[in-house]
């Protein structure tokens, strides 16, 4: 995983990473940190699936995200299905 991270970090500007959050934290931190260590200035783009905005921010500050994208269809979804467990119980 490290090589295809130096290998992104050098071909490219930046990276889109999906499902992020179903990756450990520090792992995550830790290949961007990487990839910005050979380019700086590299750009994430990172699209989140979570309902939580507070786990959402943890995400934006300890990876330092450029942009945050939100699949809205997904994030209902994910509301409606909790709503429903909740309504079960």
């Amino acid at each position: 995983m490290k090589e295809y991270t130096r290998l992104i970090g050098v071909e490219f500007h930046g990276a889109r990473l999906d499902y992020c959050h179903l990756i450990s934290l520090l792992i995550v931190h830790y290949l961007i940190g990487y990839a910005r260590e050979i380019n700086r200035n590299f750009y994430i783009l990172n699209v989140l699936f979570t309902i939580d905005a507070a786990l959402d921010n943890a995400f934006v500050n300890r990876l330092i995200i450029n942009i945050l994208v939100y699949d809205d269809n997904l994030r209902a979804k994910l509301i409606w299905l909790l709503k429903e467990k909740c309504e079960e119980t």
